[in-house]
């Protein structure tokens, strides 16, 4: 489904895989295609991914015409120590930041 809603809106879905070193799955969708599902809670997903997960590397990538931005799980884990990721105000924070505010993710770098 991922890459249906991608090549629908004049994107498309890269998947690349090396044995030992992990997986990269990259969808680019077209930002102006009015087939263009909503984004969603981008945010509850990745951290989700990484609550789950916790022993792989989940990087989300985000980029528009106006500004990009990435987040890495394991900078997140380093960032708030012994503060479970779970944590309502950890994931909330994220939320915001994603949602709301990306043009704060770029002026921190």
């Amino acid at each position: 489904m991922l890459k249906q809603n991608a090549e629908r809106t004049g994107g498309k879905l890269a998947l690349h895989s090396e044995s030992g070193k992990g997986t990269t799955v990259r969808a680019g969708f077209g930002f102006e295609n009015i087939d263009r599902p909503a984004l969603g809670d981008m945010a509850g997903v990745f951290l989700l991914s990484a609550i789950g997960h916790g022993n792989i590397e989940f990087i989300y990538n985000h980029v528009t015409g106006k500004v990009s931005f990435t987040i890495r799980s394991s900078e997140l884990k380093d960032l708030f120590g012994d503060v479970p990721l779970s944590t309502a105000e950890v994931r909330q924070a994220l939320r915001e930041l994603i949602i709301n505010n990306p043009e704060m993710m770029e002026a921190s770098k």
